[in-house]
């Protein structure tokens, strides 16, 4: 366990799930006026969570940063591919930006 854990009182393992951020989740798709209202602070709070929930589960994966590099290198061939790949590689994209967030703060 890191210093900045100890303090915070997490493990390095896994977030653990907050019923009071999932409440807020479900507030932010359920009702959108109500949650801008909330404040930035509690957005960001709650960013912050979703983040922490998504990066634990980050695989490097050498297919996928292929993939990821054809979608930035050649936009055009990554539209021909199908649906379903172009959708996994977004999640995977999505999964190490959390992971890449999170443990980027971790380090400061």
């Amino acid at each position: 366990m890191t210093k900045r854990h100890r303090k915070r009182g997490k493990s390095n393992a896994a977030a653990q799930p907050s019923a009071h951020y999932d409440n807020l989740i479900r507030l932010r798709e359920d009702n959108p006026k109500a949650f801008e209202q909330l404040g930035e602070n509690t957005q960001q709070s709650v960013e912050r969570y979703e983040l922490e929930q998504l990066a634990p589960s980050f695989e490097y994966r050498a297919g996928h940063e292929r993939l990821l590099e054809l979608r930035q290198r050649s936009p055009r061939v990554f539209a021909l591919l199908s649906p379903e790949t172009r959708e996994m590689v977004e999640r995977y994209a999505e999964i190490k930006r959390a992971y890449q967030i999170v443990n980027a703060s971790e380090d400061q």
